[in-house]
């Protein structure tokens, strides 16, 4: 996802609160129902900032991961990578650290490189990788309770239902669909849906 799409999300959210509040019947509303409406929408452009700062961190977690993936020896470290539940499943743990060392050693005479710092940067990316799915996981959930306040309090106290419904559901998709891109791939680390990245 780039930047400029991030900040488009941003733009397309304000212009839609903007636009349902346009939207509303405002002769007829009660102080209280007035202020639920301005806490519930204050509680959208709050999920949003959240939003946007998670989008952040998730393309600079990303642009980490490629610099990774980019080095010309990772193809040879993500079989050993990969390699490593296998042997450990049928061979026992000892054995498949055992294995996991020397297969390091034979990779760092290959590319004269040290492949143990790699393996620590590698493992780095995963912690933080897990961390930031776990958030995404915790955002998609108080999205479903952010949303459903906002937009049963905005039908309710609207002039034009059908066009609220429409421009709601326009924010809720492209809500969902800006969260659900990010996904872990087999190694455990961050990759956007929309990239070349290797999928699951």
């Amino acid at each position: 996802m780039k930047i400029n799409r991030l900040l488009f999300v941003c733009w397309f959210t304000h212009a839609i609160l903007i636009a349902t509040s346009a939207c509303q019947t405002f002769d007829y509303r009660s102080p209280e129902e007035k202020a639920k409406q301005a806490e519930a929408t204050a509680k959208v452009t709050r999920f949003q900032e959240q939003h946007r700062k998670f989008n952040l961190e998730a393309m600079a977690l990303i642009q980490e991961v490629t610099l990774l993936k980019n080095h010309p020896g990772w193809p040879d470290m993500e079989k050993i990578l990969n390699s490593v539940p296998s042997v450990q499943y049928i061979e026992g743990r000892e054995e498949a650290d055992r294995k996991l060392q020397s297969a390091i050693l034979e990779w760092n005479r290959k590319w004269d490189a040290p492949g143990k710092d790699m393996i620590v940067k590698y493992r780095d990316l995963v912690e933080r990788s897990g961390a930031l799915e776990l958030q995404r996981a915790a955002l998609l959930k108080e999205w479903n309770q952010v949303y459903n306040e906002w937009v049963v309090l905005v039908l309710t106290q609207s002039a034009e239902p059908m066009q609220v419904v429409k421009l709601s559901k326009i924010l809720d998709e492209r809500t969902r669909s800006s969260l659900n891109e990010y996904a872990l791939d087999q190694l455990g680390l961050l990759y956007a849906r929309g990239g070349d990245e290797k999928r699951l």
